[in-house]
């Protein structure tokens, strides 16, 4: 049974008696206020306890429902339990809306329950400790905590999902972490982890590509990535542990971890043999096209320029004639065909030769233009006969075929009957050659596009056939060769221009320029 308790604890002189007793209290930075049973009044409070629960009346003698009307049901059978016990009682995290000088705003406080006795009989001190800053503090450790652990599983699917083989060791070689596609390529069980690399590796060796002899063992990209370097993309073949012969491109690169961590790296393998498999098809493709198909060409070009062209008995009746000059034309076109393919792959893997000497643009430009200008399916502006020589430095054939590309292109993509201007230029530093036709132009979007390898622009399906989208690519190749570039505009009027550039032969090397 509790203690009787005075059934006036409001009087005079038990409030004073209760002041004194709290004395100690009221200059404490921490609300605190006493409580008596039966109502659980409020006795006494200090200036924190009467700010917190700031209102328009002060709260001694008071009751809890009045105090704190939301959990006082709740709060009394916690006082009536410290009473009864004697042990204090805490709550942790009891979240208030409290009236602050930024408006209402969401608080959380840690409650103690603690009994109190004095000549007035048994009472509860109530003790209110902010910890809004620590809980939040908390809540923000946890919410990074679990962002971290989101981020840990995101990235640990990304490198278990991973084609590539991908693995992390330190700077003494023993793998940290390895992905499956890693495994398959070194031809190791996927539990390797914490081994050595190297003796998991057992029989891998690898070699360079270009000439096959086995690379030091200095040279090994995970032996320059322990010294610091980074090694990016590094072909080899790698001939692993389950005996697989596999062409891959090894990478490496440090993991930034701060100092004082433990040096480790990062090491990956992208199998590439499929890849070298069909590169190495597509050489020996080339190799055919250039025995099988170019030289049984220039055979039936060259039978077909013995043919008599004219009639009479002793020659081909005029309608073998015609067959005979349709077939010489779709000889050499397919023969033209052939050539593209076969410099488009040159190009590719730099084998390209290009041979430069001093000629005379001037010179090189009035020999391509021959054949266009003999045909009348065009009116012509061209350079007139008292243009001076251009010197540059280039290579004749590969300058005839690029500008005979050019010169082409404006016959085919523009109507007949419409005139194609062609415009020398120079700026002290550069040639500059243009072709300007009436054609449709070409849409903005893909004026850089139709540079690429056997790329055609939308709007030329349907009106013409014949390309295999390689002659602008090899033109552009060829004037960069050349040190210079070729671009393609749309003219204002309609149709396109070419533009060619060329570094004049007193000047190669110099900063690039635009026609003017």
């Amino acid at each position: 049974m509790l203690p009787k308790i005075s059934e006036n604890p409001t009087s005079t002189d038990c409030l004073t008696q209760l002041r004194l007793h709290a004395t100690a209290s009221t200059q404490s930075p921490l609300p605190m206020a006493v409580f008596f049973p039966p109502e659980y009044r409020c006795a006494a409070a200090n200036a924190a306890f009467e700010e917190l629960f700031r209102s328009d009346y002060p709260v001694v003698g008071k009751g809890l429902y009045d105090i704190l009307p939301e959990t006082a049901a709740e709060a009394i059978p916690l006082f009536e339990e410290v009473l009864r016990i004697g042990q204090p009682l805490t709550i942790d995290d009891v979240a208030r809306t409290a009236r602050t000088p930024g408006g209402l705003k969401v608080r959380h406080y840690s409650v103690i329950i603690s009994r109190l006795h004095n000549e007035m009989g048994y009472g509860v001190l109530l003790t209110i400790i902010d910890t809004t800053e620590k809980v939040l503090a908390a809540k923000q450790t946890e919410h990074a905590l679990d962002r971290a652990e989101q981020s840990s599983r995101e990235w640990q699917a990304i490198f278990e999902a991973a084609s590539q083989g991908l693995a992390v060791v330190d700077e003494n070689l023993y793998i940290i972490a390895m992905n499956r596609a890693a495994a398959e390529i070194l031809g190791v069980p996927e539990d390797e982890v914490g081994q050595k690399l190297e003796p998991r590796l057992g029989r891998s060796v690898l070699h360079h590509p270009s000439t096959g002899e086995p690379l030091k063992s200095e040279d090994y990209p995970a032996k320059r990535a322990a010294r610091g370097e980074y090694v990016l993309n590094f072909p080899a073949t790698l001939h692993n542990r389950a005996g697989r012969a596999i062409d891959v491109l090894i990478s490496t690169a440090p993991v930034n971890n701060p100092p004082g961590y433990p040096r480790r790296f990062i090491i990956t393998w992208q199998d590439v043999t499929a890849l070298r498999a069909l590169e190495r098809a597509k050489n020996n493709f080339m190799m055919v096209v250039s025995h099988e198909l170019r030289n049984p060409l220039q055979v039936i070009l060259g039978i077909l320029k013995l043919v008599p062209n004219k009639g009479g008995t002793s020659g081909y009746p005029s309608e073998m004639q015609n067959y005979m000059s349709i077939l010489e034309n779709q000889v050499r076109h397919l023969s033209s065909m052939v050539n593209e393919i076969l410099q488009g792959y040159q190009l590719d893997s730099g084998r390209l030769p290009i041979n430069l000497r001093p000629v005379d643009l001037v010179e090189v430009l009035r020999e391509a233009m021959a054949p266009y200008l003999i045909k009348n399916t065009h009116s012509w502006i061209c350079p007139g006969p008292d243009v001076g020589k251009i010197p540059i430095m280039g290579d004749v054939l590969r300058l005839s075929q690029l500008i005979g590309n050019l010169l082409s292109n404006a016959v085919k993509y523009s109507p007949e009957g419409t005139t194609i201007e062609v415009r020398l230029s120079t700026d002290g530093s550069n040639a500059f050659l243009k072709v300007l036709d009436q054609g449709r132009g070409i849409p903005a979007a893909e004026l850089e596009r139709v540079f690429e390898g056997f790329y055609r622009p939308a709007n030329v399906s349907d009106w013409v056939s014949g390309s295999i989208g390689l002659g602008l690519y090899i033109s552009r190749a060829t004037a960069r060769a050349h040190g210079g570039d070729l671009w393609a505009e749309n003219r204002p009027g309609g149709g396109t221009a070419m533009c060619l550039r060329l570094p004049l032969l007193a000047n190669r090397g110099t900063s690039q320029g635009q026609p003017s």
